[in-house]
């Protein structure tokens, strides 16, 4: 495992709207007390304003958001397999889920190739229509 290395993932477009639609309400607040910049605010911090601390993620967090919601328990990492396994069944190859997860093999990469496994017709359609291309 290649923890603390960068990389790049890329965000989803919903994603993307959401954390948009935050920097625009922080501008509007820091605009409405007088700043001129949000530039060296952190876009989550906590509520002392300093930077959340992985380990209260969960209990100060997520657990009172996900009773609000009445939601079953999960920890915050489960959010990461989530996402590795609606990108996996989206068609992301282990390599590809490999370099999201920073992992250095394949081998984490392939608890997800359970999620593939029902393709096989769409698999087989796919090589009769490219065989059927060649008649």
């Amino acid at each position: 495992m290649r923890s603390h290395e960068c990389r790049r993932v890329d965000m989803s477009k919903q994603l993307r709207a959401v954390l948009t639609a935050h920097k625009e309400s922080a501008l509007l607040r820091a605009f409405q007390l007088g700043k001129t910049s949000i530039a060296d605010d952190l876009a989550f911090p906590s509520e002392a304003g300093t930077p959340v601390c992985p380990d209260n993620i969960g209990p100060r967090y997520m657990e009172p958001e996900l009773e609000r919601a009445g939601l079953r328990k999960f920890r915050f990492h489960d959010l990461r397999h989530t996402g590795n396994t609606l990108a996996a069944s989206s068609g992301a190859s282990t390599r590809e889920l490999m370099h999201r997860m920073g992992h250095a093999s394949m081998r984490a990469a392939l608890i997800y190739q359970h999620v593939t496994s029902g393709r096989d017709r769409e698999i087989a359609a796919a090589i009769d229509a490219r065989i059927g291309r060649r008649k």
